[in-house]
């Protein structure tokens, strides 16, 4: 994920998944946080973006039309690529660490899944937007089971299992009329389960670098939204009367808990109470802005009740004021 381009599909892609989902949650009446009340501060009273017109529905599926098609313009023709999205041919000289092959396996099967999911979610189905996803698919099933740990350090890999369960919980739905490939599909999405327990941190959760022990299973420090999207994958997967081990989603929701702040920012990483430096510019607000959607959303979910309509109100409102939209 080192271009221009594969950044925005992931970022774009990230919060349309993210708005979808929530539009699948239940809805609690908006009493107080167990923080507000410890506190005496109410923690979710916070700027507010002035109110805009409402775009007109064509505006919108124009918008959506746009997008759709930017993904098809962007999939890739060539050789054992054929149906995927993602490269890193355009680095404009922003690298990141990513070894080979299997830094890069991961990455193009997490963007895959991302793209693939926006796809199925949208409502066109034009004949080029069909084509399109049966080749994502084609390649997911090809080539999913292929994606492991790039070495000691770099476990990248956990993003393209917990995003290939939402998207093969999106084909499943999708394939409502072939059994036969649902049946394919669940299997698909049990392995990736696996796996996901195989590379869970000792400390329960998941991070995508291990610089401590180098050890079988991971010493990473798990990171909140790495382990929020494991989450929210699960509670996919769960909709479909696939069992998830309970103590993977016990220990997840844990590490997600301990990073959550008063005001429902999360720390980037859980480095124990001595080293999480909570005033650190990461870990406040603005550093959190990411973080804290897709937190809240996973510990929704998983029927957390500090995750009221406030809190997710609050940090929808924070996000559009501080990016000025």
């Amino acid at each position: 994920m080192t271009t221009n381009h594969f950044r925005i599909i992931v970022l774009a892609l990230a919060g349309v998944a993210g708005i979808s989902a929530a539009l699948k949650v239940r809805v609690v009446a908006g009493e107080e946080t167990p923080a507000a009340v410890k506190t005496g501060r109410d923690w979710l009273d916070v700027p507010r973006p002035e109110r805009v017109p409402m775009p007109a529905a064509e505006e919108i599926e124009t918008a959506i039309r746009r997008g759709t098609d930017f993904l098809l313009e962007r999939q890739l023709t060539h050789g054992d690529a054929h149906g995927a999205w993602g490269s890193a041919t355009r680095t404009k000289g922003l690298n990141i660490y990513a070894p080979v092959p299997g830094a890069h396996e991961g990455f193009r099967a997490a963007v895959t899944s991302l793209c693939l999911s926006a796809l199925i979610e949208g409502t066109d189905r034009r004949p080029e937007v069909i084509a399109a996803i049966e080749a994502g698919e084609r390649w997911l099933l090809e080539h999913l089971g292929n994606v492991r740990r790039a070495n000691q350090d770099a476990i990248y890999n956990v993003w393209a299992h917990a995003y290939a369960i939402e998207a093969l919980a999106d084909l499943h739905g999708y394939r409502h009329d072939d059994p036969d490939k649902q049946a394919q599909l669940r299997q698909m999405i049990v392995g990736q389960i696996d796996r996901l327990d195989r590379y869970e941190s000792v400390d329960g959760g998941w991070g995508y670098y291990d610089f401590r022990a180098y050890a079988q299973q991971p010493s990473s420090n798990p990171t909140s939204f790495t382990t929020a999207t494991a989450l929210i994958a699960f509670h996919d997967a769960r909709s479909l009367g696939i069992e998830i081990p309970d103590r993977l989603v016990r220990r997840a929701i844990a590490c997600v808990e301990r990073q959550q702040k008063p005001d429902f920012s999360y720390y980037y990483s859980d480095n124990g109470p001595v080293d999480n430096q909570p005033m650190r510019s990461i870990n406040r607000p603005g550093g959190s802005l990411g973080r804290s959607q897709a937190c809240n959303l996973a510990l929704r979910l998983w029927d957390r009740p500090e995750i009221t309509d406030r809190v997710l109100d609050a940090w929808l409102a924070r996000l559009f004021s501080r990016n000025l939209w």
